[in-house]
């Protein structure tokens, strides 16, 4: 029994296989790049990506001895274009999570609902990233677009071109901010209330199921035989939690890329106040009966990538000379305060319009402080987004599953641990997501029976984990709540004053 899994993120594009129990795992992982219309717009071109998800399916297939039982695809979650229902035409550019071209349209929709009623029923706070606020850009751009189309995700694109069926699944449709995750079903009076048919949306399947199979013409091009279930297996974060195997209330997904995700797992349960304040996101998670939260360092490793280009002309800083920097500090915290907020900021107080700073620079501090404090800052914000979770669940998070690029940096995870408390444990298998969204294809489609048996494969017991120091843990944690909280709230309300003058 074999599946292929692919996720369609803004990594490099490669093929590999695992083997896992007996059964085969192939997944391919295909990079976007992001390109700039007229109007200085970020878009992807769905033709390219679909050309090299076909290379990365064939490099797959090819190194694939045994039969293709399934194909299993996993997408960032925002990420959208239309096409037309009844041609196929591509009718917009894919437009990215990250893209703020709608974020005019957030402030529309603010005044149009009640945005606790609404969170109640979509899990989410309003944001430019959703598909809603990107499809009332277009509807006031070009409204002929709309006509005759539907919304598709990236992953949902890819399904589409490999099967011919129009179809999302509940993880991916939860972040448009028209679907209701009480219900699961599509919010036909958000959709009235802002002009939008119900035609613009596909049908929402669960997690890993089968949603069609692959067609003549795409089994030509893939290599994939004809007549392969392929399942859209949902938002890549939620599948890094099952590839990682960070589903109980004390172990957490972490995962570090130029965002960082802090993502759990907890019972499908009906949302109130509590989970409004704590400024979490939550929606149904690609397990069966469950739910995710997720908060965010939107600036984790963009805060890396921002201070690699500040030091020189000609080009950035290696991560080599980065790390060797870290060895010519002291063991102990630096003292500095850095709050990432470069991109906005995060639960439990997210904001987009929120500013990044440094406190407690002296002359005596050296670029080398400075580098050890800005990975101290972004701890100290997960740490932050940590203790509210814990305190909206009323749990001790104690373990931390990391994945990503950052987990390459030895000295930072380090500093996480030792800021957090948590042991962080560092996945053998290096792509959790399409992992995962292999494992969520295979229990769709009865090759796994469930989460339970996933959850004892061999794979997830090898692991590399690294563990707080207790001397620095006690150290930053008096820095935590002593400067860098109070720090942040002085921040914010230089920020709220701002905004009233």
């Amino acid at each position: 029994m074999a599946v292929v899994s692919i996720d369609i993120g803004t990594t490099h594009c490669k093929a590999a296989k695992y083997l896992t129990d007996g059964k085969e795992i192939a997944v391919a992982v295909v990079r976007n790049d992001t390109r700039y219309d007229e109007r200085g717009n970020q878009f992807y071109d769905a033709e390219q990506l679909f050309d090299r998800v076909l290379c990365a399916v064939k490099s797959v297939v090819e190194q694939q001895p045994e039969n293709i039982d399934a194909v299993g695809i996993t997408s960032m979650a925002e990420t959208g274009l239309l096409i037309d229902r009844k041609t196929g035409e591509i009718k917009s550019h894919m437009i990215p999570w990250f893209d703020t071209r709608a974020e005019s349209f957030v402030d529309r929709v603010k005044q149009t609902i009640d945005v606790y009623a609404h969170f109640v029923k979509t899990g989410l706070h309003p944001s430019y990233k959703y598909g809603l606020m990107k499809l009332l850009y277009l509807q006031e751009t070009s409204p002929q677009l709309l006509e005759n189309a539907v919304w598709l995700s990236a992953a949902d694109y890819i399904c589409w071109k490999l099967t011919g069926e129009f179809v999302t699944d509940h993880s991916l449709a939860a972040r448009t901010y028209v679907y209701r995750v009480d219900t699961k079903q599509w919010d036909t009076d958000a959709m009235k209330l802002f002009g939008l048919s119900e035609e613009l949306f596909p049908m929402v399947y669960d997690s890993g199921t089968k949603a069609g199979e692959v067609h003549k013409e795409a089994s030509v091009q893939s290599g994939l035989s004809e007549g392969v279930p392929v399942a859209v297996c949902g938002h890549d974060h939620v599948c890094a939690t099952v590839g990682a195997n960070a589903n109980t209330y004390r172990k957490v997904l972490d995962s570090i890329g130029t965002a960082e995700s802090l993502v759990g797992t907890i019972p499908r349960f009906a949302l109130g106040k509590s989970e409004y304040e704590s400024g979490f996101h939550f929606g149904p998670h690609v397990l069966s009966g469950t739910f995710f939260w997720m908060g965010g360092v939107p600036a984790s490793g963009g805060s890396v990538e921002w201070f690699r280009t500040q030091w020189t002309e000609e080009k950035a800083i290696s991560y080599e000379t980065l790390n060797e920097w870290l060895n010519e500090v002291p063991a102990e915290p630096t003292g500095i305060i850095y709050v990432p907020h470069l991109s906005g900021r995060g639960a439990p107080f997210p904001s987009a319009n929120a500013s990044a700073a440094f406190i407690g620079l002296k002359k005596k501090h050296k670029k080398q402080d400075i580098w050890k404090a800005l990975l101290e800052g972004t701890a100290y914000e997960l740490a932050v987004m940590k203790q509210a979770a814990e305190h909206l669940l009323n749990t001790t998070i104690i373990e931390m599953q990391s994945v990503g690029g950052g987990t390459k940096n030895a000295g930072w995870m380090q500093i996480k641990a030792d800021v957090t408390g948590c042991f962080l444990s560092i996945p053998e298998t290096k792509e959790a997501a399409l992992f995962g969204a292999a494992l969520t294809a295979g229990i769709g489609n009865g090759i796994y029976a469930g989460a339970e048996e996933i959850s004892y494969l061999p794979v997830h017991k090898n692991q590399r984990v690294i563990e707080p120091e207790p001397k620095n843990h006690h150290r930053y944690t008096e820095l935590l709540q002593r400067r860098y909280i109070p720090a942040a709230e002085i921040i914010r309300s230089i920020e709220q004053t701002g905004r009233e003058t």
